[in-house]
């Protein structure tokens, strides 16, 4: 009954005109699932939007093309003497990081001093990291209060533009709200070459400023599986209860997808776990999360009664020449009982061996322990199959003669292993006296 998916080989398929296939693959774990991905590359990119075509396949099976659109860019113009920042080409989640190169561009000069600042909405975005260039002869960086970020530093001798002189890691702070603007800017403090002349005026703006948007992370759909697909109800039987839990994931339009059953609705079935229900047969379990449902299906199964109880030897003997545990009375022969269950769903049926209790109607005739049945004294009586509490769902006569039987053989049992124990029988006596 225990849901299980052989480990699959999948491939995801991208395809745009004019380009090369690109493919990725993933193979499924045991809930039927996993997950892949593949970036595009730039020059799937051009000045207007376009359009990929996205198939996965798994064997024989493939599924139908969905498109994805590639959204044009184009790059900013630069000045030919200033600073630049590049910015995402996207938006980004929140709780992501990303980094922004800071340039100097010297129009053919030569690059002296810098002192520029980069400023952002502290609101929505916190910086992890700054770094200034190894080339610098000198430099210093700071992260001051209020959203600016301060690069000073001195190059080397020799150094032209355009040259990086830093970058500034920020990171989307985790309660952004999707869609927000955080607008990302600089402002030129100086510029010079090395004769200390301005390279551009003070107070000019950087180019390449611009805002990042937070992304919006949607639900695109919900994949519920469960641990068991099919629910042999033994309950009456054994007092085992089965169930099936149900494991809910949302798959958002970026990964990492996120395991939601905790806040998923699973109809009939508090908390995502299903039971077997009063009745046979399959249904399906419906689950929701995020405006998304899916049906879980589910089959149970029904025991039949009575219970099927065989005895491998219905006739038990006294056997000739032996005595009981006590050596009080005579030894009977005994036998293995098998207690089988035949259940069905309404449409089909299968027999499987069950685990119940066991029990003799007479103990003066005959005794039940560890599965088998041993003679006490001559008589008839029955082996009963008993559920958790104590009816009779199946049962099998035993007749017990004090007719003999005769020993033909014996199996010699070897000891592998001998411990020896000491107990001082009075009160130890101090050896010193």
């Amino acid at each position: 009954g225990q849901s299980q998916v052989a480990p699959t080989a999948v491939t995801l398929r991208i395809q745009k005109a004019g380009q090369t296939t690109l493919t990725a693959t993933c193979t499924t774990g045991a809930d039927g699932t996993c997950d892949v991905a593949a970036s595009a590359p730039a020059a799937w990119f051009g000045a207007a939007d376009g359009v990929a075509l996205v198939t996965a396949v798994a064997g024989d099976l493939e599924t139908a093309p969905e498109s994805v659109t590639l959204h044009g860019y184009v790059a900013p113009s630069s000045p030919s003497a200033g600073v630049a920042l590049v910015l995402p080409l996207g938006p980004r989640r929140a709780g992501t990081s990303f980094t922004v190169p800071v340039t100097a561009l010297t129009g053919g000069r030569e690059l002296g001093a810098f002192d520029v600042s980069v400023t952002y909405d502290e609101a929505l975005l916190e910086v992890t990291g700054v770094s200034l260039a190894a080339s610098l002869a000198d430099g210093v960086s700071n992260v001051l209060p209020g959203g600016t970020v301060k690069l000073v530093g001195v190059a080397g001798s020799g150094t032209a533009g355009p040259f990086e002189v830093g970058r500034v890691t920020f990171r989307v702070k985790a309660g952004a709200a999707a869609t927000a603007s955080a607008p990302i800017a600089g402002v030129v403090e100086d510029l010079l070459d090395p004769q200390s002349a301005p390279l551009v005026a003070k107070g000019t703006a950087m180019a390449g400023a611009g805002a990042l948007v937070v992304a919006d992370d949607p639900v695109r759909g919900i994949v519920a599986t469960s641990t068991r697909a099919q629910l042999v109800d033994v309950e009456a039987l054994t007092g085992a209860v089965v169930t099936s839990a149900i494991a809910v994931r949302a798959v958002r339009a970026a990964l990492p997808d996120a395991v939601v059953t905790a806040s998923a609705t699973c109809a009939g079935a508090p908390g995502c776990v299903v039971g077997a229900g009063p009745t046979a047969g399959g249904r399906s379990v419906a689950v929701s999360y995020g405006g998304f449902s899916v049906g879980v299906p589910v089959r149970t199964w029904k025991p039949a009664l009575p219970l099927t109880v065989t005895i491998a030897d219905g006739t038990l003997e006294r056997v000739a020449g032996w005595l009981d545990a006590a050596c009080g009375s005579a030894r009977f022969e005994d036998a293995a009982v098998v207690v089988e269950a035949t259940f069905g769903d309404g449409a089909a049926t299968f027999t499987g061996r069950v685990p119940v209790a066991l029990e003799s109607a007479d103990v003066g005739v005959a005794s039940v322990a560890d599965g088998r049945v041993r003679g006490v004294a001559a008589g008839t009586t029955a082996v009963r199959a008993v559920g958790p509490g104590g009816e009779v769902l199946g049962e099998a006569t035993v007749v017990v003669e004090d007719t003999e039987v005769a020993v033909l053989g014996l199996d010699v049992v070897v000891v592998t292993s001998v411990g020896v124990g000491a107990v001082p029988s009075g009160p130890a006596e101090d050896p010193t006296g």
